[in-house]
């Protein structure tokens, strides 16, 4: 399977969080499953505070 090359001049995308409508600006990575995604900074803060997820370099 290739990978799908996303545009990434975008400022800022839908967070990935479950159900979320919000702007993600945040980046994380998710423990354990290694993925990579923009968050809101409601979903962010949960995920952190949880230790569920690693904030990455250049996410705010």
């Amino acid at each position: 399977m290739n990978p799908i090359k996303q545009d990434v001049s975008q400022e800022y995308k839908q967070c990935v969080g479950r159900g979320c409508q919000n702007e993600g600006k945040i980046i994380l990575t998710i423990q354990y499953l290694k993925k990579v995604g923009y968050f809101c900074e409601s979903c962010s803060e949960d995920l952190l505070r949880l230790r569920l997820a690693v904030k990455q370099e250049g996410g705010q």
